[in-house]
């Protein structure tokens, strides 16, 4: 028995169809619970996970690594052959290692050295790791050698071993060379005039070696001390100065980890963050605390400019300012214990700061506490520290069997150093929708990442002091030249200052001096210390 239809219902069904289809997609697209992720449509839990992860680990938060003005940069040096630049070895955080890397090789490139070798990073004690023990070694080498082809990269020292020349090294101090006129610095380290640097350089070079290097008799250049803030940025062209810095990214293993973590917090707060948008609004507050001197509490002989902020302060600024915009979720760096901490930060510091942000209705998680399990931390004892087998550093190892679906994560991240658990924090505070610090390394590395972003992505970056240092910079394109001024390009406006000065005296009256002191300040991230704390950073630290 056939079904018959009349031509009526035929055609409201013709027309019917496609309606429905259109609502439909409009739905799944438009609708914020739908739209939030591509990840939330036809895969599995695990495949949503495998998916964030992935975008996390391939997205940089302003776009891929454009080359063109680094091409442009090589193309228009004069390079000797013969001519090897080397690092000595830098101890320091994952934010100095990566600046000391960027700056030894602007060096080694504006030196017109025709190789370059990889250095190694220092760690506690006498011993050292490897470049990959941090950074990403496979696409540093591939990215430098098809965009400045001029440069052939040497893996290691040991592979001199046949070219008896370049023993014993040269060693340079790059902004100090006792046999011609001292240089003009900046802040005691940052060159004044880096147009002139090749000239004294070479100049240098051939009073104290005075055969020229060649092909066949090839000579080594070590830098020594490593040179962290020593190179203007003004001195290259915008679009180099924000793009310059993704040669040396985080390898894949700790990228792979932060992803884990991000993909944690989004879950655990229901934040839906999307990873291949970068810096989302309305996601989180990202915040910075390290373990170098701070005192306890304000006290009368404590406030002078130059004092670190204490943790009160600092805790009270973090709230203030995720309340200001909204973000009720805050991710903490997890502070790494330092040698050199008279006062470090410890468990009661923390719990001090999770009870500040449960009275302000805030979250509050760090990598710990997503990878490991729920706040408070443990106290830091002989019985949850042991010693790292690739360096010396201590490492937090809490006694917990790993947040659920997270247990193998856990575990990796147990067996990192401190160095390398800050990479994964850095990773994931760039991509936070506000991010505040102190002034450290890691909080300078953080908000200069972040500031290219501010200054409007896509290659751009808009200094940040009024004046530009040097001359020439990249091909006739970068530095005005001038000297460095007072005037702050980048900082609050007044408006948005009394309206947090305001949420300040409702939320903490007695700690608002903290709060008002900032080093640093664009539309994405605020640095809190005193003004002018860190102004090397501002000329010389890459983004």
């Amino acid at each position: 028995m056939s079904l018959a239809f009349s031509p009526r219902f035929v055609h409201i069904a013709r027309l019917a169809l496609p309606a429905t289809l259109l609502i439909l997609i409009f739905y799944f697209t438009l609708s914020p619970s739908r739209s939030s992720s591509s990840f939330s449509l036809g895969f599995s839990s695990s495949g949503r996970r495998s998916a964030f992860i992935s975008a996390a680990v391939q997205t940089e938060i302003d776009g891929p690594f454009d080359n063109s003005s680094l091409v442009e940069l090589c193309a228009s040096r004069k390079w000797t052959q013969g001519l090897i630049f080397k690092c000595e070895a830098h101890r320091g955080g994952i934010v100095e290692a990566r600046n000391v890397m960027l700056n030894c090789l602007r060096f080694a490139i504006e030196a017109g050295a025709t190789n370059f070798i990889i250095p190694e990073i220092a760690t506690e004690g006498p011993s050292r790791v490897p470049f990959s023990h941090f950074f990403d070694l496979p696409y540093f080498t591939t990215t430098l050698s098809s965009s400045c082809p001029q440069m052939t990269i040497i893996p290691h020292t040991d592979d001199l071993w046949d070219k008896p020349s370049t023993s014993p090294a040269v060693p340079i101090s790059p902004n100090h060379f006792p046999s011609t006129p001292q240089l003009p610095l900046l802040h005691n380290s940052i060159l004044a005039k880096p147009e002139d640097w090749t000239s004294a350089f070479k100049s240098h070079l051939n009073d104290t070696h005075p055969r020229p290097p060649s092909s066949q008799l090839p000579i080594l250049v070590n830098l020594s001390p490593p040179p962290l803030l020593q190179f203007p940025m003004s001195y290259d062209s915008p679009h180099f100065i924000a793009n310059f810095g993704k040669l040396v990214r985080t390898n894949e293993e700790l990228r792979t980890l932060a992803g884990a973590v991000l993909y944690a917090f989004s879950q655990t707060h229901n934040l839906n963050i999307r990873p291949y948008r970068g810096i989302e609004r309305a996601k989180f507050y990202g915040a910075s605390l390290s373990s170098h001197l701070r005192p306890r509490e304000v006290s009368p002989r404590t406030l002078h400019h130059s004092r670190p902020l204490s943790v009160s302060e600092l805790s009270h600024n973090f709230i203030t300012s995720a309340i200001r915009f909204n973000l009720t979720t805050i991710y903490l760096s997890t502070p790494q214990p330092s040698p050199d901490s008279l006062e470090p930060l410890t468990s009661p510091d923390l719990t001090t700061l999770l009870n500040l942000t449960k009275n302000a209705s805030l979250s509050l998680s760090t990598a710990v506490s997503l990878l490991g399990g729920p706040l408070p931390f443990l106290p830091l004892s002989s019985e949850s520290t042991s010693t790292s087998p690739s360096d010396a550093e201590p490492t937090l190892l809490p006694s917990r069997p790993g947040a659920k679906g997270f247990e193998s994560e856990w575990l990796k991240y147990q067996s990192l150093t401190p160095t390398q658990k800050e990479a994964i924090d850095f990773e994931v505070l760039i991509r936070g929708t506000q991010f505040g610090g102190e002034v450290s390394s890691l909080g300078w590395g953080v908000a200069l990442r972040r500031h290219v972003i501010a200054s409007g992505g896509a290659g751009r970056w808009r200094g940040l002091v009024a004046g530009e240092v040097g001359g020439k910079g990249v091909a006739g394109k970068g530095g005005r030249g001038g000297k460095r001024r007072g005037k702050r390009v980048v900082g609050g406006d007044p408006e948005s200052d009394r309206a947090e000065e305001a949420q300040e005296r409702k939320m903490a009256p007695k700690t608002r001096l903290g709060s008002k002191e900032r080093s640093f300040r664009d539309e994405l991230s605020v640095l809190f210390g005193a003004e002018g704390e860190g102004a090397a950073w501002e000329l010389g630290g890459w983004p």
